[in-house]
């Protein structure tokens, strides 16, 4: 039984959890009902097994409400959970937030954006900044890749999304250090320009530490057409794939010299709630990761335009990691 009272403190902490154990939680009640039927033979505990009983069957209607709230349309059944919850604690975890549980009861609660700002900061502090310059914390070394004059922009670009998700994955080698993936690495795997497959097509990169196969990874390209299909802007589905994706995306588009992938490693969101999104870019060309405005595509070809307007105005597509 104490189990369950230990769990009612875990299980709402957000809403991918809630929604995964919900087949557990079953488990759990039927485990509490055969306990305390059990309980019931003896006279002395039927006064905590009702209370277990009523506690479950609470629990047990409450974990439902809220969940079954998160894809309804019902506005009284949101109400409810809200109810249960508090009105700042189930928006939270409705919007893919999170919230840690005191000791003593109190909660402090983290919106998507909060953690997503966590996680890139977090990854910010394991990965470089500069033309082949290396940064190293707690052992780890990874490096942007920058190979000036080949025009192989796509590749060095995937070449560093797949270095920053081995950061942000922490991923080591059998000699505990992290794994670097260099764009020469991307070529071998998937040919020049190998990485921009059409729509539905993947490329895979795969990353070895003396003969070791440490990590795996595809990409996915997604065409403009597609995504304003699905009645978003380019923007809204950049935003949310990053939130997904925080080693970043490749955003590959026509500019008046031909076609050039950058990577669009963060968005930032000043001041909350306004709808003014900024954002740190890495482009192949100077090899460092720069605000968007800096980069030798934006500032060359686009400086008239909005980064809304910039990101909007994609013709060939994003591509991301799986």
């Amino acid at each position: 039984m104490s189990e369950v009272f230990a769990m009612s403190n875990e299980i709402l902490l957000n809403k991918e959890y809630l929604v995964s154990m919900s087949g557990r939680f079953e488990g759990v009640f039927k485990k509490v009902d055969d306990a305390s039927q059990e309980a019931y033979h003896a006279d002395h505990y039927s006064s905590m097994r009702d209370i277990a009983v009523k506690s479950i069957d609470d629990l047990r209607s409450n974990i439902r409400i809220i969940i079954d709230s998160f894809s309804s349309t019902d506005q009284n059944l949101k109400e409810q959970a809200q109810s249960i919850l508090g009105v700042e604690y189930y928006n939270a975890i409705a919007s893919d937030g999170q919230v840690t549980i005191n000791p003593d009861g109190s909660y402090v609660v983290k919106d998507g954006y909060d953690l997503y700002r966590q996680t890139v900061n977090e990854l910010n502090s394991k990965s470089p900044n500069g033309v082949g310059q290396a940064y190293s914390v707690d052992g780890y070394t990874v490096t942007y890749e920058h190979i000036p004059g080949y025009g192989i922009c796509t590749v060095c670009s995937n070449a560093t999304l797949v270095n920053r998700r081995l950061a942000l994955e922490d991923v080591t080698g059998p000699d505990g250090q992290r794994p670097y993936y260099s764009a020469q690495d991307a070529l071998t795997d998937n040919g020049n320009h190998g990485d921009i497959a059409c729509e539905g097509g993947t490329n895979t990169y795969s990353v070895e530490v003396g003969g070791t196969t440490v990590a795996t990874y595809s990409t996915t390209r997604i065409y403009p057409s597609t995504i304003r299909n699905e009645g978003v802007t380019i923007e809204n589905k950049l935003i949310g794939l990053l939130q997904q994706h925080p080693e970043g995306v490749q955003f590959y588009t026509n500019y008046s010299g031909g076609v050039h992938g950058i990577v669009i490693t963060s968005f930032s969101e000043e001041p909350r709630g306004s709808g003014n999104f900024s954002y740190m870019a890495y482009d192949p060309v100077t090899g460092s990761e720069t605000p968007l405005k800096d980069t030798w595509l934006y500032n060359n070809y686009f400086s008239g335009y909005s980064e809304s307007d910039f990101i909007n105005s994609c013709s060939q597509g994003l591509i991301y990691l799986n």
